[in-house]
């Protein structure tokens, strides 16, 4: 029954999500799969460039890995994000055929990724009772999103953010959605448009920045605001170093 009335809610929301403000967007896309700005935060579900499934536990400049044990982590500090160049990630790996097994990995921040969910199979099944499926909602969101008058970069990014998880986790039901009702065409027209306009040069490795340095930079920029007690005054810095040209670290 609530799942219903959430789907209810969210279609509601979705039809007029050009009539509401920047936070009733965002809580409308954090509960929308893929749409909302992701992190890697202790808790959260992640995975490995060797596709290790891992649960963050928190960052170490120590090497932290073996057994799981009351004593192996008590005796490193652990910290809730990474503070400096210096900290690795700690996490629990999780084997999916072997649930029992509780090892400690260490491994860099920039070979993990966020997880969208552990089971697949449940989120795309949930995927498909998306409030996003909805011809009426699917056409309103596109409309919005090649709109060229609508300059709410953050509305567009949430948006992109969420049809390009739908595509990843839908693929086939997805691409069949979108030629049926004519909408193939109106992304692909806007996304050349936005490369052309763009004009950035890929032989040019300097003059590319990758997206998910942009996303990091975005939803470190919430936390600080929403996280702890500080407030985001207009002489509020947030520093950042580039470390081995593949991620950012906050301070």
């Amino acid at each position: 029954m609530w799942k219903t009335e959430i789907r209810q809610a969210l279609i509601a929301g979705f039809t007029k999500l050009d009539t509401l403000s920047a936070a009733e967007e965002d809580a409308l896309f954090a509960i929308q799969v893929g749409a909302d700005f992701t992190r890697i935060s202790i808790g959260n579900p992640a995975i490995t460039n060797q596709k290790q499934l891992i649960i963050v536990l928190g960052y170490s400049e120590t090497d932290i890995t073996g057994e799981i044990s009351a004593e192996n982590l008590s005796k490193h500090s652990l910290s809730y994000e990474q503070q400096n160049e210096k900290q690795n990630l700690v996490g629990l790996f999780y084997d999916p055929n072997a649930k029992d097994k509780q090892e400690i990995i260490f491994v860099s921040p920039h070979d993990v990724k966020p997880l969208l969910d552990l089971d697949r199979a449940e989120i795309n099944d949930s995927s498909k009772n998306s409030a996003i499926m909805e011809v009426g909602v699917l056409k309103h969101l596109i409309g919005l999103l090649v709109d060229e008058k609508n300059k709410n970069l953050a509305q567009k990014i949430h948006i992109m953010k969420a049809l390009s998880a739908m595509m990843e986790l839908l693929p086939k039901e997805f691409s069949e959605l979108l030629t049926a009702n004519e909408l193939t065409g109106k992304l692909v027209t806007y996304f050349l448009n936005l490369i052309s306009s763009n004009k950035i040069d890929a032989t040019k490795k300097d003059s590319i920045i990758p997206l998910n340095w942009l996303e990091s930079k975005a939803t470190n920029m919430r936390v600080r605001a929403l996280e702890n007690t500080l407030q985001l005054q207009p002489d509020f810095a947030l520093s950042c170093q580039v470390v081995e040209q593949k991620q950012l670290v906050f301070s």
